[in-house]
């Protein structure tokens, strides 16, 4: 079984399978995020299942995905919270972290190992992020952050919380923050990480003039391509057509993503009609040096109880990769510190 694992990584990272070795890291290998859907594909394919994120995120060698194969417990139910980092013996309450626009948590992966390692730090994934048959459900924002909210407050039942997000994840975590605060609940942490109000995103000519699957494909994987796609193209065309994809992109590949750029243009709608309101919760905003906009993102007249912004280099799609991610790391940890130490030890 590892040896067919093994050839699934060769194929996605386009390497020789003889370079790789049992107990290498997937993302230390260049598994980024488009190489980490291709996996889940196809270990899908080939060993009929459907991979949950929730399971295979923490395995992030061959060795431990062969395990799980062998093993009887191939979960196949919508997950929303995916544990990144589980913790035997925590000694704080678990850091949320909110899902981007894809839906994914995947983003996450390397961020949650730099972290404090007594800090337990679980994803929030949309809950059709991992089955790309499910159909997407048209949701508003604060009804998608009410579905986090639930499914956060099954594994952590009582305040105070820390929530942090990425781009849309961000915006998603000011809302459950909202929410939570209105059900009297206490927020110790709520880190906005390159997040953009949405009224500072519809005034900006760099984010109006970006096409989505502009957008989607710098996003998640990294690819920096003129704005010429209308929002409705074949995401999959665009991306075959790339010569830097060459073979690493298989036509079988098309649902899996077909799936998360549908996923991408819902949550972008749900984001464009938000109308956030002030809460009375200190926000830490780590900004990307090169992000577009104001240096507050547009969160300065929604944050009467403060608003700390620390800048990180890269840009919004580049903060969260090496060695910038080391400087993120650095921020949200230190954030993290700052909570009241009477945070309820959970998951």
């Amino acid at each position: 079984m590892e040896r067919q694992v093994l050839d699934l990584w060769a194929q996605v990272l386009g390497c020789e399978a003889a370079s790789i070795g049992i107990h290498d890291d997937f993302a230390l290998c260049g598994g980024h995020s488009l190489a980490w859907v291709r996996l889940l594909a196809g270990i899908g394919r080939s060993f009929g299942c459907r991979p949950a994120a929730a399971t295979f995120l923490t395995a992030q060698t061959i060795a431990q995905q062969a395990a799980i194969l062998r093993s009887d417990a191939k979960p196949t139910a919508p997950e929303i919270v995916v544990p990144l980092r589980p913790v035997a013996q925590a000694k704080a309450a678990p850091l949320f972290l909110v899902h981007g626009a894809a839906g994914t948590v995947s983003a996450y992966g390397e961020l949650a190992r730099r972290l404090d390692p007594s800090v337990p730090v679980h994803g929030l994934q949309a809950p059709e992020a991992d089955d790309p048959t499910a159909t997407i459900i048209t949701r508003t924002l604060p009804e998608l952050a009410a579905l986090h909210v639930t499914a956060v407050r099954r594994v952590q039942q009582r305040g105070p919380y820390a929530l942090a997000g990425w781009s849309l994840g961000g915006v998603l975590a000011f809302e459950m923050a909202r929410q939570l605060r209105q059900a009297g609940e206490e927020v110790a942490l709520l880190c906005l990480i390159d997040s953009h109000s949405p009224a500072q995103l519809s005034r900006l000519d760099q984010y109006l003039g970006t096409s989505l699957p502009q957008a989607f494909l710098r996003d998640l994987f990294g690819l920096d391509l003129p704005a010429t796609a209308s929002a409705d193209a074949d995401i999959v065309a665009i991306i075959l057509a790339q010569p830097g994809l060459a073979g690493r992109v298989q036509p079988e590949d098309a649902p899996r993503l077909r799936h998360l750029y549908a996923l991408y243009c819902a949550h972008n709608d749900a984001l464009m009609a938000y109308e956030p309101t002030p809460i009375d919760i200190p926000v830490t905003l780590l900004r990307a040096e090169a992000s577009i906009g104001a240096g507050d993102c547009g969160w300065g007249g929604l944050t009467p109880a403060g608003l700390t912004i620390e800048t990180v280099p890269g840009d919004h799609a580049t903060l969260l990769q090496p060695p910038n991610l080391d400087v993120c790391a650095q921020y949200l940890d230190a954030a993290l510190a700052r909570r009241p130490t009477t945070a309820l030890v959970s998951g």
